[in-house]
């Protein structure tokens, strides 16, 4: 997106494929800033979209009495607590812990700003160079998981590192909840020995009012691509169909990016589709900063050594700032006024 390469499709974005169809978090996360930084364009459409959350093994959640009017119920607050006491509760009828998340290299940037977020309406830092490593929402959530992990008796937190080891433990359908984007959570309830009601869905504590992390995929055309009408048809008529949008949903998990799509087509998890409506249109992008990969080698290591009790809180956090320091965070994303 830093060179010329890709074919705008602003003009695509008419009639059913006006720009308020689309979720808006979907739609602002391929609002990108032109090649020469002046104004912003649609270099890329979104065709489908996961955002973070919890998902629930209902079997768990209803031996653990966390159950009401047919859906889960969610941790009562934040506080320390009442978040450990919620968990531990569920971890008495799990075989592994009652909170799973993936710490690899992708994910573990999703894992810390989604719920700083959900916390404080941003996951920035003050003045935007790189993620928030001072406010006290920072500095908590990094606490519950180092506290969380540390208990040994009725284990709640189980970290997996590799994104295959989090698929096999949810999987075994051994564990509470799961910390993740909704496309892997949902993989639960698609495994054919498994019924489709095994899987439920939260948000996490504040994400209904300050929205959630998600990641989109998208479509594109190159510009030197000789098929530019035929692509644009195709992409019209056969992506974002009704029919092509539902089936993802319910064979794969995948959210819809327009609104339309949440119709009577989609028959699976319709008790959430208030849940993933709200989340969608409210949820945020990780910003495309220029040293991005730079800044996630950094801030990783300084965050895995604070939650596995090596670096306190404040040595690690206060690591990332110095670390970081002189890196380019200009963002390659654009505001759509």
């Amino acid at each position: 997106v830093t060179g010329d390469y890709l074919e705008p499709m602003d003009d695509l974005l008419t009639g059913d494929l006006d720009k308020e169809n689309f979720l808006q978090g979907f739609i602002r996360d391929v609002y990108l800033t032109r090649p020469d930084g002046e104004g912003g364009y649609f270099p890329m459409l979104p065709f489908m979209g996961e955002a973070l959350m919890f998902g629930v093994n209902t079997d768990v959640y209803k031996k653990a009495g966390f159950w009401k009017d047919s859906l889960p119920v969610g941790p009562p607050s934040l506080d320390e607590n009442d978040f450990i006491t919620y968990f531990r509760r569920i971890a008495r009828h799990t075989e592994e812990g009652a909170l799973l998340v993936l710490w690899n290299d992708e994910y573990l940037p999703y894992h810390y700003i989604g719920p700083v977020l959900a916390m404080r309406g941003s996951f920035l830092g003050k003045n935007g160079q790189g993620f928030d490593v001072t406010s006290d929402a920072a500095k908590g959530w990094l606490r519950l998981l180092q506290r969380m992990k540390g208990i040994v008796k009725r284990q709640p937190l189980e970290v997996a590192l590799s994104g295959d080891r989090a698929a096999e433990l949810w999987a075994s359908g051994k564990c509470g909840a799961y910390y993740a984007l909704q496309e892997e959570i949902i993989a639960l309830g698609l495994q054919p020995e498994k019924p489709l009601t095994i899987v439920g869905f939260l948000n996490f504590p504040g994400a209904e009012l300050n929205g959630s992390i998600i990641r989109t995929q998208t479509t594109w055309i190159p510009r030197v691509s000789p098929n530019k009408d035929i692509a644009r048809a195709f992409l019209r008529e056969e992506i974002f169909s009704l029919p092509f949008q539902q089936w993802q949903y319910n064979n794969h998990g995948r959210l819809p990016v327009l609104r339309d799509a949440y119709g009577d087509g989609v028959t699976r998890y319709r008790a959430y589709l208030p849940l993933f409506l709200n989340l969608a249109d409210n949820s945020r992008s990780i910003p495309l900063w220029r040293d991005y990969e730079r800044y996630r080698k950094v801030f990783n290591a300084a965050i895995r050594d604070a939650i596995d009790g090596k670096l306190p809180i404040e040595e690690a956090l206060s690591r990332i700032k110095t670390a970081s320091a002189g890196f380019d965070f200009t963002d390659m994303r654009a505001v759509i006024e």
